[in-house]
């Protein structure tokens, strides 16, 4: 159950196969787009949004993600409801004179190891989806208090799995100061977000110095949990981006330099793919979580390159890893019908829809038009190159007119869907 989580069977990313479930997204898709013609139908935000909403459904890209947590959660609540039936959790100390039988080692081996994975996907599921974690306080902390110290003796690549479960705990952490943003129900200028961010920043900072880049043999494992690292600092200073415009002076400079850590993290994450996985033809093995990472992270680059530069040049760095991660994870897919293919198309045409086309170079006597919207300068292309092979050709993209960069890059499958998004359920 615990794999499935992150490593779905072939059938959840196809329709056809599903009768049951569907039609409560399908119809909320509907709902949702219909409440757009009628709030938005003035506003050029409400448009935006409605042709984000097309796009996804045109792509087929909710649905699969609403049944993909939905499947997650219910994989999770059994798995943990199996734990407690075998005693799992249970607390088992044993004086030295208690002498053990080797079959009730493996047992007890067997044990903390589940006890622990369950942790871990308790806690990447949580903040997958926004939600409080599963897993009770008590079985939690038999987990830390018992389980943590000795659970990878048993592991090859010992050094890297207690790094994830070290992860885990700033990752709640972050989860956590989120949440209290959300529950203020207070706008972020009026709150002072810089000491838990610096908070945050030490403790991610003592995390890196210990783990990062601590390799052994596994170069998979490593890179996974090098997006993972990547991934939870962007997540934490997302916020900073967002304080930013209507903070104090003595705030805006920390803030400033949050948010651009944010960005560079986002930036070292898709780097991930093209300098380590893609060479290594490693990225058809990515987990699910893995691939979310990779779309919220080209979502939150481009939104922070888009903020922070009025005209952007095709060959700005960041838009280049773009092009280059969109065209690695399209190549990189397992086969078509796998959501890579979905999501590289998603990512091509929002990267298209935020930036102008190249500019082909003007006949002779003809008149130049007008710059637009940072057009790139005359005779600048596509940048040429291995992954370049995507952008020959732009109408392929369908671009629909009113696009808007998704608001939320952490959920961005629901950020255009109604006020309580596809990953919410009970």
């Amino acid at each position: 159950m615990i794999l499935l989580i992150d490593w779905h069977v072939k059938a959840i990313n196809n329709p056809m196969d599903f009768t049951e479930g569907d039609g409560e997204a399908i119809n909320f898709v509907d709902d949702s787009m219909a409440g757009f013609r009628e709030q938005g139908g003035d506003s050029l935000t409400g448009q935006r949004r409605y042709g984000m909403t097309s796009l996804m459904e045109k792509l087929n890209i909710v649905s699969p993600a609403y049944r993909s947590n939905k499947m997650s959660w219910i994989l999770l609540s059994n798995a943990i409801a199996l734990a407690h039936e075998g005693c799992c959790f249970e607390n088992e100390s044993h004086t030295p004179s208690t002498s053990t039988s080797e079959s009730e080692a493996i047992r007890q081996e067997w044990s903390r190891l589940v006890c622990v994975f369950i942790y871990l996907a308790d806690e990447s599921l949580a903040t997958r989806l926004g939600l409080e974690p599963l897993l009770p306080e008590k079985s939690r902390q038999v987990v830390k208090d018992q389980f943590s110290t000795t659970f990878a003796d048993s592991l090859s690549d010992s050094t890297l799995w207690e790094g994830y479960l070290e992860l885990a705990v700033e990752t709640r952490k972050g989860r956590e100061f989120l949440h209290s943003l959300k529950k203020t129900g207070t706008s972020l200028s009026s709150l002072n977000l810089v000491p838990t961010l610096e908070h945050l920043r030490r403790s991610l900072s003592r995390w890196k110095r210990q783990y990062h880049h601590h390799y052994d043999s596994n170069t998979f494992l490593s890179a996974c949990l090098d997006m993972e690292f990547h991934y939870i600092t962007m997540y934490c200073f997302a916020p900073a981006a967002q304080a930013l415009p209507s903070s104090s002076r003595t705030a805006a400079s920390a803030l400033s330099e949050f948010s651009d850590q944010a960005a560079q993290a986002s930036y070292s994450l898709l780097a991930v793919i093209v300098d380590v996985l893609e060479p290594g033809k490693l990225i058809a093995y990515l987990p699910v979580r893995c691939w979310l990472f990779i779309v919220s992270a080209s979502l939150h680059l481009l939104k922070a390159t888009i903020a922070k530069e009025q005209h952007i040049s095709l060959s700005n760095p960041n838009i280049h890893l773009l092009r280059s991660v969109i065209d690695a994870i399209r190549q990189g897919s397992p086969d078509d019908s796998h959501m890579a293919m979905r999501f590289s198309k998603f990512l091509g045409i929002i990267l298209q829809a935020s930036l102008p086309p190249p500019r082909s170079a003007v006949p002779e006597g003809a008149q130049q038009g007008p710059e637009i919207n940072g057009v790139a300068s005359q005779g600048e292309t596509v940048p040429e190159g291995p992954y370049a092979s995507m952008f020959g050709d732009v109408g392929i993209w369908d671009i629909p007119v009113n696009l808007d960069v998704v608001s939320d890059p952490f959920t961005w499958w629901d950020s255009f869907s109604g006020r309580n998004g596809f990953a919410r359920f009970p």
